[in-house]
């Protein structure tokens, strides 16, 4: 039940957010402050005790009501196009969602102090219940009446199913939509129920389309305009719709087109995560105007400079997929990163730069996952050996390298993580020999993917990798063996090969069996040889 109060916190939270420069809020600062107080109070007390059933409808109703009568004033004067408003409202709309709120403040209460009380009286009724039944009970129970008490269940079961079918139903197998908040359309022919009503969707919420492939909705749907979440990823369109523009209400948006976004993007100001994979943006400017967002997956970030971004910071960004570090060295790379100081999740692409100078990402102390491709490494300036041309954060729990020079000193940089637990290696290029000192210590490294690796020679032993938990190694065909010494690290649980050389799944069995014969039954071993192949030739076959 609390979190139905959730969405209208979260809302107040942005009107009343002293540092937003959406909403003026001086005149209605007391009403709204007083309906966030309430909100926030009743959320707590039904944390505080899960027996509040009876009033689930109640709440859910009256924050309904509240959400609509805010975003319903705010989409209103978003579309009107002015960058900054005055949050003026009916003020009796709002008085009215307060008593409701104060009545069941009151209620709750109530609840709670009756409910020990109550508690104790239905403990010692069901305790003399139980006493008289067993009374009245013959030793073994009689057939008949074991039916009598699966016939009365039957019967509750189906008034129940009687009340759910005069709630959702219109006759016995017409599904009708009348204002519903969450909508998912499994089928392109379920829109054209929608079709028959323009006013059907217009409190709606949330709107997904699932194996969905006959074209943009109708201009029905589109009567959706209080919608935060739109998920039309299993849609195909050749240009991005910019109808989607008229939703300055959305929250989340996730679409699948081949072409740019364009320019408008940023009227959607509450918009909190963008999914769209295959697309970048006509006007990167917009992006910055975009204050709310969190979670950003697009095909690549144009990089502007410091002027055309007018220093602004996404402080609220969380994940960004993905980041091309441009062939324009005029570029600022560092002015864009030093935009989002909260990123925890982020992806670069380095494949064009001509030059190779450190990308400094040591103030990001809050990134946690990183994915890295096409990185070189360069020569360190005191001349000896290499290393990445990244300085890494400290905090890093996940790091993937695609496609990257892993050469020298580049292995050590990737030690000095004591944090990370989670690395993979993919399509690298790396000297024939990978030997790890005793120096050379992944402290929390638990997972390791080597993944189509021309490495040989692999010189380790468990002092390197002392919390191992999986090993896996795919497509490593020139490795020789895994090392023995792997097989005795204490938190080693599987070893899995695949595509590998039988001289390396001999080793692999090797380590097992000498465990298996310590006592050491835990560590398991995965072996997939020539699968993909045997897989890829019976398609040829059928396809023949």
């Amino acid at each position: 039940m609390a979190y139905n109060l959730q969405p209208l916190i979260t809302i107040l939270e942005g009107i009343l957010d002293p540092h937003q420069p959406r909403w003026i809020v001086d005149e209605n600062n007391p009403q709204l402050q007083s309906l966030f107080d309430k909100a926030t109070s009743l959320q707590k007390l039904l944390h505080s005790n899960s027996s509040f059933t009876k009033l689930d409808t109640q709440i859910r109703e009256v924050t309904h009501q509240a959400e609509d009568i805010l975003e319903s004033h705010m989409v209103h004067h978003m579309l009107s196009g002015s960058d900054c408003v005055r949050f003026t409202l009916s003020t009796p709309d709002l008085q009215q969602v307060t008593r409701h709120l104060d009545s069941l403040m009151e209620q709750a209460e109530k609840l709670l102090e009756m409910g020990d009380e109550k508690m104790l009286r239905e403990l010692d009724s069901a305790i003399e219940q139980l006493k008289l039944v067993d009374k009245k009970m013959p030793s073994s129970s009689s057939s008949s009446s074991k039916s009598a008490v699966v016939v009365g269940i039957d019967e509750d079961l189906m008034q129940l199913k009687d009340r759910l079918i005069d709630k959702f139903m219109n006759g016995p197998n017409k599904f009708t939509f009348s204002n519903l908040r969450r909508m998912i359309f499994h089928r392109s022919d379920e829109m054209e129920d929608v079709n028959d009503s323009t006013d059907s969707m217009t409190l709606t919420r949330s709107v997904i389309c699932i194996d969905f492939w006959s074209g943009f909705p109708s201009d029905a749907f589109f009567a959706a305009r209080l919608l935060r979440v739109l998920d039309l990823m299993d849609m195909r369109f050749d240009s991005f719709q910019t109808v989607i523009f008229e939703f300055v209400n959305l929250r989340f948006l996730a679409v699948s087109c081949n072409s740019s976004i364009p320019r408008g993007i940023s009227r959607l100001w509450n918009l909190q995560t963008l999914i769209a994979p295959n697309c970048e943006f006509d006007e990167p400017a917009e992006l910055w105007k975009l204050s709310e967002l969190r979670h950003l997956k697009v095909n690549g970030i144009e990089l502007l400079k410091d002027e055309a971004m007018k220093y602004s910071v996404l402080k609220k960004l969380q994940s960004i997929v993905s980041v091309k570090v441009p062939k324009d060295e005029a570029t600022s790379l560092d002015g864009f990163l030093k935009s989002v100081p909260n990123i925890k999740k982020l992806f670069i692409i380095d494949s064009l730069r001509t030059t190779f100078t450190a990308i400094d990402l040591s103030y990001l102390h809050k990134l946690e996952i990183l994915k890295l491709g096409c990185m070189r490494a360069i020569s360190s300036p005191n001349g000896f050996g290499h290393c990445f041309t990244v300085i890494f954060a400290c905090n890093i729990r996940k790091l993937y390298l695609y496609r990257c020079e892993m050469i020298l000193g580049a292995w050590r940089t990737l030690c000095a993580l004591h944090k990370l637990e989670v690395l993979m290696i993919s399509f690298c290029s790396c000297d024939e020999e990978w030997e790890l000192a005793d120096r050379d210590v992944f402290p929390s490294l638990q997972f390791l993917y080597l993944k189509d690796l021309r490495i040989v020679h692999w010189i380790a032993d468990e002092t390197n990798f002392p919390r191992l938990r999986h090993l896996r190694v795919y497509y490593c065909e020139d490795l020789e063996e895994i090392p023995s010494g792997i097989g005795e690290i204490p938190t080693l649980q599987l070893i899995e090969l695949v595509e590998c050389s039988e001289s390396a799944v001999a080793s692999a069995e090797r380590i097992v069996e000498e465990q298996s014969e310590n006592g050491n039954n835990d560590l398991k071993l995965r072996i997939l040889q020539k699968v993909l192949n045997h897989f890829f030739n019976l398609k040829k076959i059928l396809n023949a």
